[in-house]
């Protein structure tokens, strides 16, 4: 099992997990709970939700990913407060992730790397403790993505809450 690392301070601002039109993307969509009308009526008892503590070092990508999930939320009816019905966890990764490519010559590969960034929103029941939606982006990060981290940041959580099974009321 590899160990995942935050983002260094500078790889923060490369937190572009989303994608970008002029790049190919890896997206694997939202995992969890399952997302049908059950687990719409499930989601549809609570009416607050508010952040868990921030760890690690990626603060600034968290930071971009939480405002964009504040936006997602209160478009669904949720809103704010200290006494939340839902905990929302993000977590903001990256890790090297390399393959190899056949050459031309028998036999021959060529190694590759890049840099992969992951966002995972988890909602947690505040009073159970249990988890109730977690939603889950990765995607390869790219010299563009670097240059406008807020409006990747934004598309990366509209990507994972795409099969979020509640809608606005």
């Amino acid at each position: 099992m590899k160990h995942w690392k935050p983002f260094t301070a500078s790889a923060l601002l490369a937190l572009s997990v989303a994608g970008s039109l002029a790049v190919s993307v890896t997206i694997t969509g939202c995992t969890g709970p399952a997302t049908d009308s059950a687990a719409a009526t499930t989601l549809s008892q609570y009416r607050t939700f508010g952040f868990a503590p921030v760890t690690g070092s990626n603060g600034r990508a968290v930071s971009l990913a939480q405002n964009e999930v504040s936006q997602q939320l209160m478009s669904r009816g949720l809103m704010p407060s200290s006494n939340p019905d839902l905990l929302v966890n993000v977590q903001v990764r990256a890790n090297p992730a390399a393959f190899q490519m056949p050459a031309r010559a028998p036999h021959a590969r060529v190694s590759q790397s890049s840099t992969e960034g992951h966002l995972f929103i988890d909602l947690v029941d505040a009073r159970q403790k249990s988890l109730v939606w977690q939603g889950y982006v990765n995607t390869p990060i790219t010299r563009q993505m670097l240059n406008n981290p807020e409006r990747t940041m934004d598309r990366a959580v509209i990507e994972a809450f795409r099969s979020f099974p509640m809608r606005a009321r």
